[in-house]
């Protein structure tokens, strides 16, 4: 795969996510939307990018009909869905219209892009029992069915905060008048109850598990 296209409104989870794929496969090039229309409007400097990553529910965004738009626009691509809870009924519809695939963001960051890689080669992929996995729960439903959030301290629930709004240790340890060694031992210790190895695996746990609480900071 040499292009993707990343249409995901929330920028940090976009820029993380992208970051991870050029990480990954080397020589990747990652085009990036924060809406339906801007991703409608961009300019590729290849004529198609070799897959598409879609959240389908964005603000300001009409669903199937944009979805179907974005399909319409990267003919020559495969579109993935890569949303939170969507209903089965979405779901199929989805399919009907081209979708190729769908990738939960309860997944890590290095299974969306072992998915996304499926899909390039394959053609699909759709998760199975999908309308299990789809299905639209409420968030203490969805919460239950994703487990139980890494218990990590107050500390380290600030400095989680500030990683996912892209910040670096240097500068974390200014913002919260620590030395950057303490933030070190800090971040250390979050990858090692989150069983990640990276930042961005780190920042997609923070959002699945909703754990990045702008409630617990003490500073704003």
């Amino acid at each position: 795969m040499k292009s993707l296209l990343i249409i995901e409104d929330q920028v940090v989870l976009r820029e993380t996510l992208a970051e991870f794929f050029t990480v990954n496969i080397p020589g990747l090039t990652v085009y990036e939307a924060g809406s339906y229309q801007s991703a409608l409007d961009l300019e590729c400097a290849e004529d198609q990018p070799d897959l598409v990553l879609v959240d389908f529910k964005m603000p300001g965004g009409r669903g199937l009909i944009d979805l179907e738009r974005v399909i319409k626009r990267y003919g020559n691509s495969p579109v993935v869905l890569f949303s939170g809870a969507i209903g089965e009924s979405d779901l199929y519809a989805a399919k009907s219209a081209g979708a190729a695939g769908f990738i939960p963001k309860s997944f890590n960051a290095r299974t969306v892009l072992q998915l996304a890689l499926k899909v390039y080669r394959e053609g699909t992929y759709f998760p199975p029992l999908s309308g299990a996995i789809a299905k639209n729960q409420s968030q203490e439903e969805l919460s239950k069915s994703i487990g139980e959030a890494p218990k990590i301290t107050e500390r380290q629930r600030q400095v989680l905060h500030l990683i996912v709004r892209g910040k670096t240790n240097k500068q974390i340890a200014t913002l919260l008048n620590i030395s950057e060694a303490t933030v070190k031992e800090h971040v250390s210790r979050i990858y090692d109850v989150f069983g990640v190895r990276t930042r961005v695996e780190a920042v997609m746990l923070a959002i699945k598990f909703r754990i990045d609480s702008n409630e617990s900071m003490a500073m704003r």
